[in-house]
């Protein structure tokens, strides 16, 4: 249950941004993944805990210092217990699933995009900047190939990240960026300067 819960609070903390990337949306199918083996066992945790409910109502053999009203009293508790648990992770997965799918039909239907840096171990997923300091814009056409976006963001370069990253995590080009910003060459990208990333 534990692992349900960090899927559901990363999955919270995804929501609040306007558009999860292409790895964010790789790592809701894989938490979505696991959580569905996560349920599949808990399920079956469940159906054998019923089997030996019905074994024990049906065959209940003498219990040192048990009464019958006492074994009926306990498998009831058991009965409740199990049917609690059943419920909540069937209301745990469906709220899930309904998270994950709103976050990917989001993804489908946005248009303005927030740049979304890769956490590293331990670290929380974290958006770069504000959506309102990063609007979809639109790129003079003025020498641009014609295969090439004319929209896109504007995006403030960080100290120690490759035009490659860059690109990457928002799905853009490399020669995209090097040629709608004027530069021949990718280590002319400078932390702290400010670039134009065309976007389809």
């Amino acid at each position: 249950m534990n692992r349900l819960s960090a899927c559901l609070l990363l999955t919270s903390a995804l929501f609040a941004q306007q558009s999860p990337s292409a790895s964010q949306v790789a790592g809701l199918e894989q938490d979505v993944a696991q959580v569905r083996m996560d349920v599949a066992r808990l399920s079956e945790q469940i159906t054998d805990l019923q089997n030996a409910v019905r074994a024990l109502r049906a065959n209940p053999a003498p219990a040192a210092g048990n009464s019958t009203a006492d074994r009926q009293a306990i498998l009831a508790e058991v009965d409740k217990k199990t049917n609690a648990l059943r419920t909540e992770l069937d209301a745990a997965f469906a709220t899930f699933t309904k998270q994950v799918n709103a976050a990917l039909a989001n993804r489908t239907s946005s248009t303005a995009v927030v740049p979304v840096s890769t956490p590293s171990a331990g670290q929380p997923v974290t958006s770069t900047a504000e959506p309102s300091a990063q609007p979809t814009v639109t790129r003079p056409t003025d020498n641009l190939p014609p295969d090439m976006p004319r929209t896109g963001i504007r995006y403030k370069v960080k100290a120690g990240e490759s035009l490659s990253g860059i690109a990457r995590r928002n799905g853009s080009k490399v020669e995209w960026i090097l040629k709608a910003n004027q530069m021949d060459n990718p280590n002319q990208v400078k932390a702290d300067s400010e670039i134009f990333i065309p976007q389809p």
